[in-house]
């Protein structure tokens, strides 16, 4: 408490020529695999969707192609939107994003019947009580066995630029229901990295677009890192594995947030559509690199859960509001100003809800006041 420790590193025994050491024992190298194989990845996803019922079409690659984009890896993602969304993807004709949700029922029919690991992540503007999400980022991973949530065999965990991932615009009812069966299946286990402003959003966003989703099988893979953010995770990762990333810091959020204003206007950019699903790639590097502390991602599951919980049974986000309050006094700037923001979007939100603290919950009620 009194004192700081610096210079101070850990070894766990990380042996091989390969170690990189840090607070994480590194895994054992699997062999390197090709950034991206789009042909790979189409056969897989067409498969997996036939396999969960959905009827084979002859053009059913050439569409997937028409709305699809590549990661800074080359990974192809398919854009799903019912308007142009990304910069350069054309919109779908209202047939044709009938065929992708019909194509999308089998496969995720598939990954529920195989019990796969997906990895989630969200994007859109000041993210929780108040905010609003415009995309999910979504892909299959390979790196964590979703029945023990040990980190997978060496061998049987290819990257995942070996699977067509999702950038799904959130927006619209197919698009919605999409996230909606993915986040609540208990089959399908979600992978994500730091997850209580994403799923606030997902269960409490009222405007512009309601969503009411409330996920279940979820771990926060950042709980069984000592609750590291990504960044300095990522310091902890060999370079050669993060190789042709961009630096995280691409968009300039605060600006735009401190006077209320979007960061990621639409249709999105192509670099603002690579910067949401890159955090996929980076995700999936820590876990297929790392091993949690624990040796597997067991407790951050059941800390996760507890996490779940706590979110759904505090609906006005009072846990979420004191400690904003707490973080507003220790900035300072442009910084200080959007946590103002972040604060009076989350108090607006409850009038708009019409929630409130319980009756006789004093403690709430001050709480809203000194936010006011």
């Amino acid at each position: 408490g009194r004192f700081k420790a610096i210079n101070v590193s850990e070894n766990l025994g990380c042996p091989g020529p390969d170690c990189f050491g840090g607070l994480f024992e590194d895994l054992p190298a699997d062999t390197p695999a090709p950034r991206a194989d789009i042909g790979a990845a189409l056969t897989t996803f067409l498969e997996t969707a036939v396999g969960g019922g959905s009827l084979a079409s002859e053009g059913d690659r050439e569409l997937l192609e028409r709305f699809m984009f590549k990661s800074s890896l080359g990974c192809p993602f398919l854009v799903l939107s019912g308007r142009e969304f990304v910069e350069g993807v054309p919109a779908a004709a209202k047939g044709d994003l009938a065929r992708l949700l019909a194509i999308l029922a089998g496969f995720l029919a598939g990954c529920e019947s195989r019990g796969s690991a997906v990895l989630a992540d969200f994007e859109g503007e000041m993210g929780g009580h108040g905010g609003v999400l415009t995309t999910a980022q979504l892909q299959v991973t390979h790196a964590v066995d979703s029945g023990s949530l040990a980190p997978a065999a060496a061998a049987g965990r290819p990257s995942a630029c070996h699977e067509l991932g999702l950038l799904v615009h959130l927006e619209g009812d197919g698009c919605i229901g999409v996230v909606r069966r993915i986040m609540e299946s208990p089959q399908i286990m979600k992978l994500m990295w730091g997850v209580t402003r994403d799923c606030e959003s997902l269960m409490y966003q009222h405007r512009p677009v309601q969503l009411g989703v409330m996920p279940r099988a979820i771990v926060d893979a950042k709980l069984a890192f000592l609750d590291l953010g990504m960044a300095r995770m990522l310091e902890h990762v060999p370079p050669k594995h993060l190789e042709g990333l961009p630096q995280k810091e691409q968009i300039d959020f605060d600006s735009a947030h401190a006077v209320n204003r979007e960061a990621l206007p639409l249709p999105l950019s192509l670099v603002a559509a690579r910067y949401a699903v890159d955090d996929l790639h980076r995700i999936d590097a820590i876990l297929h690199r790392k091993l949690p502390r624990s040796g597997s991602y067991a407790e951050a599951r059941a800390a996760s859960d507890v996490l779940l919980t706590r979110l759904r049974s505090d609906p006005c986000g009072l846990g979420s509001l004191r400690q904003e309050l707490h973080w507003l006094e220790r900035r300072e700037g442009v910084k200080r100003t959007v946590k103002a923001v972040e604060i009076m979007r989350h108090v607006l939100s409850l009038g708009l809800r019409q929630v409130a603290p319980c009756e006789g919950d004093s403690d709430g009620q001050a709480l809203l006041e000194q936010a006011e």
